[in-house]
């Protein structure tokens, strides 16, 4: 089972997402993502939506920290981790965590450095584990 690993820094865990239209075969645009196990939702900031022209499905409500819920936009999406398997002495190659189509849904306010914020939705897709500050993806 390829899996993926990453330090966790600063209490953050921060990887590359690639973010495409739902029904794109192409590989999506590639962003700085966060993981955060506490967000059910993914969602993408404006930057993403207007770089690849995400098209608007509607609206959803969402409760942030406050309690209190908002109705933003929501998108179809194709979220991916490219993930790097096997090693320089056997040929290593680069395959994707697909998330496959996904329901994202506009960021409530941009997070500056990170595009993409990966919730459950997404994450409960993997067998994640998260064991002496390393962040650990299998696929």
């Amino acid at each position: 089972m390829p899996t993926f690993a990453k330090q966790i820094t600063n209490n953050q865990i921060v990887i590359g997402a690639m973010v495409a239209h739902a029904d794109s075969k192409l590989p999506g645009d590639e962003y700085s993502a966060i993981v955060d196990t506490g967000s059910q939702k993914t969602m993408v900031s404006s930057k993403v939506i207007e770089d690849i022209s995400l098209p608007q499905a509607g609206h959803t409500g969402i409760k942030g920290v406050t309690g209190v819920v908002e109705y933003v936009p929501k998108y179809k999406a194709r979220v991916d981790i490219p993930v790097i398997v096997g090693s320089d002495n056997t040929g290593s190659q680069m395959i994707m965590a697909s998330g496959d189509k996904i329901e994202v849904v506009a960021m409530l306010q941009d997070l500056g450095k990170f595009d993409v914020l990966l919730g459950m939705d997404f994450l409960t897709r993997f067998h994640i584990t998260m064991h002496q500050n390393a962040f650990i993806l299998s696929i």
